[in-house]
């Protein structure tokens, strides 16, 4: 049970993101997704950040490498519309297809601010209560579970259930066939979302209260191996990009098992965030690299002990890994006063 993505939108554009994993389907201009920093989800003396706008109809999905490896889970955003702007024509929002039968578990935004359930592409209820996605950002939460015939799926809006849990008869999704999707439901790039969030199990609750938000490393800690470094004069400006810049990096001509790039902050996180968070819930360090034949891994250390994520399997394109860190690796819990040092690893080679 657990969170296998959380994502705090940048500037980066759809081919960006789609350079660092994601899916976009249905167009990849700047007319169909692009970031947006009008909408910002975030605390009120927090960092500020961007929303990804979307067209009508025009999706975006996390990376594969993050989504949940069984069939269930949940997605979860943070959606506004501006205001005054209603729902379009077949405006499904959060969306998960299963690629194989070419069904899905989804939501729709009606004109009025409802939220229709549809389970297995069948409409299930629509929500008795109305939200005013136009007024500012709802935080929608689609569970589903598709492991087994019948099919399951429930809605909540802000934490709270709008629309029960619901079935419909359909055989079991091979986990590699579910592709989590956000859609914009208005005109063009009308639809804003703050953040993402993907868990992995169906009755694992889904606080609705907490901004996701990504902080770029500013500091060197240490190296193994030997590391070019392309576009910039220190470990954290070529790996820390922010937005995503692929004219930056570091390179390792000769990889060897145990390399790695650790970097981390020249302050602690309350100071980054601009406030003292009352709970941190977790960190997740992504990485993005090249190299045919590799294995690699992203970790994060507090100073004291290091937590390393999956190995993934690195391809001539960009390759995500990451990993998900609910506690410091040496014990308790993440707070404001810790400085957390992200990194990434060489596995295998």
């Amino acid at each position: 049970m657990a969170v296998t993505f959380a994502w705090s939108f940048g500037q980066e554009t759809a081919v960006q993101l789609e350079q660092l994993g994601w899916t976009m389907t249905n167009g990849t201009g700047a007319s169909d997704v692009a970031p947006n920093n009008t909408y910002q989800w975030k605390a009120a003396s927090g960092l500020a950040n961007y929303s990804l706008a979307c067209s009508w109809h025009k999706s975006a999905s996390p990376p594969l490498a993050f989504r949940p490896s069984t069939a269930q889970g949940s997605i979860q955003a943070a959606i506004r519309l501006p205001p005054g702007i209603s729902a379009g024509s077949y405006p499904w929002a959060l969306f998960v297809w299963d690629q194989g039968s070419n069904t899905w578990s989804a939501v729709q935004i009606s004109v009025a601010g409802a939220v229709l359930l549809y389970v297995d592409s069948v409409w299930k209820s629509t929500s008795a209560s109305t939200y005013a996605f136009d007024a500012g950002f709802q935080v929608v939460t689609l569970f589903y579970d598709h492991r087994a015939d019948p099919w399951k799926a429930r809605c909540e809006v802000n934490g709270v259930e709008s629309n029960a849990e619901a079935t419909d008869a359909r055989a079991a999704s091979l986990p590699a066939n579910i592709e989590p999707q956000i859609r914009g439901f208005a005109g063009t790039l009308q639809t804003s979302y703050g953040m993402v969030v993907l868990r992995d199990t169906y009755a694992e609750a889904a606080p609705h209260d907490r901004y996701c938000t990504r902080i770029g490393v500013d500091a060197d800690v240490s190296t193994v191996g030997t590391w070019a470094l392309t576009g910039a004069a220190s470990n954290h400006a070529a790996t820390g990009t922010d937005p995503f810049d692929d004219a930056k990096y570091a390179e390792e001509g000769t990889p060897s098992v145990g390399d790695e790039i650790v970097c981390g902050y020249s302050a602690d996180l309350g100071t980054k965030l601009g406030f003292s968070p009352s709970t941190i819930d977790l960190l997740q360090v992504h990485s993005f690299s090249e190299g045919a034949g590799l294995g690699c891994a992203a970790t994060i250390g507090d100073g004291s002990s290091t937590t390393t994520g999956s190995t993934a399997a690195i391809s001539a394109g960009t390759s995500p890994a990451g990993v998900v860190s609910t506690t410091k690796p040496s014990g308790g819990a993440w707070t404001g006063s810790a400085t957390p040092r992200p990194g990434f690893k060489v596995i295998t080679t």
